[in-house]
C-alpha cells in the first residue's frame, strides 16, 4: 500500500529540496552522466582503431589484385597489357606483410582498451549504482513527508471540525513528526556521504585518461615507426613532402598529357575549360548549402576577369576574336537613363536566361497553337491568307550581332549571347562606349565594341 501511493505521490505537487543537498545531487548526476560517456566514448575509439587496422590490410590487398597480371579465358598472360614490374609487387608485397605484422601487435594493445579503460569505469559505474539505492531510499522518505504534511494541512484548514476529524488530525501529526525526522536523517546521510562518493567519481577520470592517452601514444608510434622504416627502405620521403612541392610535380607529369588529349579530342579543344585555369579558389564553407547557388556567379566573375588576346576591328569589321574584349566601365550611361523596360525587368529580378525562357515557351505555344490550327484548317475550305503587314522601311532602325557573350554586370545592363541580333537605340561616335540596344522588348546598356554591324536585308 505504502509503495503504491509513493508511486502516486510522485505526480503530486513536489516540495522543493535543501539547496545544498540539490547541489551535491546535480553534482553527483554529472558524475554519472561522465563515467557513461567515458565508457561509450572509448568502446567507439577501439572499435575506430580496429577498423583502421583491417582497412589498411585490405587497402594492401586491393593494390595486390590491381598489380596482379591480367591472365585471358585460356588461362594465359594478356600480352596487350603491360605487366606490373616485379619491383613494384614485391613493394606492395612488403608493405603488406609490414602491415599484417603491424595488425596482430597492434590489436593485442587495441585490447588494452577494455582492461584500462572500460573495466575500470564500468567498475566505478557498479559503485554509483549501488549509492543510487540511497538516494532512492531518501526520496521515498521525502515522499512519505509530503504525504503526510499534505494530510495535516487539509484538516487544519478546516474551520469546524468533528471529533473524528480532531482525532484524524492528531494521528497524522504524529505521522509528520516521524516522516519529518526520518527524512531529516537521511538528508544529513547525503551531506556527509555523498561529497566524498562524488569526489571519488571525478578521482578516477584522470587515471582513464592517462590509459587513454598511454594508448594512443603507443599506436600512433608502432603505425609511423612501419611506415617510416618502409619509407627509409624503398626510396620515399619521410616525412613527405609538402603538399605544394606534391601538386607542382603532378603538374609538371600532368601538363603534356593534358594538352595532348585537349588538342586532339575536338569536343576539349571547342569547349569552355580549355580556357579556364587548372588552379581553382578555395571555395568557402557552407553551412546552410546556399554556396552551390553561388557557384555560378563565381564562374561568370572569374570569365569577365579574363584578358582578351585581341580586340575586334570595328562594328563593320566583322572580325571573329577567341575572346571578348575588355570592358570601359567609365563610357557605361548611367542607371538614370535607362528606358522603363529595363528597370521593370530588372524590379522584377527577370536577367537573360528567364527571358529566353519566357520566349522559348511562348515560341512554343505559338508553334503548337499553329499546328493545330493547320490540321484543322485543312478539313475544311481554305480561308484567303491574311493581308501581310506593312514592311517598316530598314533605314529607320540600325541592327548589330553580337560576337560574345554578355551576361551584365549591373542593374539596366542588357544581357545577350553570341548570335544574337541587337537594334540600337542610341550610340555614340566611338565603338569604345556603351551604347543602348533593345532584344526581345528588353532596352539596356551594352558594350560596342562586342558587337558587330549587322548586315542590310536582302543582301
Amino acid at each position: 500500500m505504502q509503495k503504491m501511493q509513493r508511486k502516486f505521490g510522485v505526480f503530486l505537487p513536489r516540495t522543493a529540496d535543501d539547496a545544498q543537498v540539490g547541489m551535491l545531487l546535480a553534482d553527483f548526476e554529472a558524475a554519472d552522466r561522465m563515467l557513461e560517456a567515458l565508457i561509450e566514448g572509448s568502446k567507439a575509439w577501439r572499435d575506430a582503431w580496429s577498423d583502421i587496422l583491417n582497412r589498411q590490410s585490405a587497402m594492401l590487398s586491393e593494390y595486390l589484385h590491381i598489380y596482379s597480371d591480367i591472365v585471358t579465358a585460356e588461362g594465359a598472360e594478356d600480352a596487350s597489357h603491360a605487366l606490373t614490374p616485379r619491383t613494384t609487387l614485391e613493394r606492395v608485397n612488403v608493405l603488406k606483410s609490414h602491415y599484417m605484422e603491424l595488425k596482430t601487435d597492434m590489436l593485442a594493445e587495441v585490447a588494452m582498451v577494455d582492461k584500462r579503460i572500460i573495466e575500470p569505469a564500468k567498475d566505478a559505474k557498479v559503485s554509483v549504482k549501488q549509492y543510487k539505492k540511497v538516494i532512492k531510499k531518501r526520496e521515498d522518505r521525502k515522499l512519505d513527508y509530503e504525504r503526510y504534511k499534505s494530510r495535516t494541512e487539509a484538516v487544519e484548514k478546516k474551520s469546524n471540525r468533528s471529533d473524528r476529524e480532531n482525532t484524524a488530525l492528531a494521528k497524522h501529526r504524529i505521522d509528520l513528526e516521524s516522516a519529518t525526522a526520518v527524512y531529516q536523517d537521511a538528508d544529513e546521510q547525503l551531506r556527509s556521504t555523498l561529497p566524498q562518493m562524488t569526489t571519488a567519481t571525478y578521482s578516477i577520470l584522470p587515471h582513464l585518461l592517462n590509459a587513454q592517452i598511454m594508448i594512443q601514444n603507443t599506436l600512433l608510434a608502432q603505425l609511423y615507426t612501419t611506415l617510416h622504416n618502409f619509407s627509409q627502405d624503398h626510396g620515399f620521403q619521410s616525412p613527405p613532402p609538402e603538399v605544394e612541392e606534391i601538386i607542382a610535380i603532378f603538374e609538371q607529369d600532368f601538363t603534356s598529357l593534358r594538352l595532348g588529349a585537349e588538342s586532339s579530342l575536338k569536343m576539349l579543344t571547342h569547349g569552355k575549360a580549355v580556357h579556364q585555369p587548372m588552379a581553382l579558389g578555395n571555395e568557402p564553407k557552407s553551412y546552410s548549402g546556399l554556396a552551390i547557388r553561388s557557384k555560378t556567379t563565381l564562374a561568370i566573375e572569374e570569365r569577365r576577369t579574363v584578358k582578351p588576346i585581341r580586340r575586334p576591328s570595328g562594328v563593320g569589321g566583322g572580325g571573329e576574336t577567341d575572346s571578348p574584349p575588355m570592358l570601359r566601365i567609365e563610357s557605361k550611361p548611367s542607371p538614370g537613363r535607362l528606358t522603363p523596360a529595363s528597370t521593370y525587368a530588372e524590379r522584377n529580378g527577370s536577367g537573360y536566361f528567364d527571358n529566353n525562357k519566357q520566349l522559348a515557351h511562348r515560341a512554343s505555344s505559338n508553334s503548337i497553337a499553329t499546328t493545330i490550327s493547320n490540321h484543322s484548317i485543312a478539313a475544311k475550305k481554305k480561308p484567303p491568307p491574311p493581308p501581310p503587314p506593312k514592311r517598316i522601311t530598314s533605314h529607320q532602325f540600325e541592327y548589330v550581332i553580337a560576337l560574345y557573350d554578355f551576361d551584365g554586370q549591373s542593374a539596366g545592363d542588357l544581357s545577350f549571347r553570341e548570335g544574337d541580333r541587337i537594334r540600337i537605340v542610341k550610340k555614340t561616335q566611338n565603338q569604345e562606349d556603351w551604347w543602348e540596344g533593345e532584344k526581345g522588348g528588353i532596352q539596356g546598356a551594352f558594350p560596342a565594341n562586342y558587337c558587330k554591324k549587322a548586315p542590310l536585308a536582302g543582301r
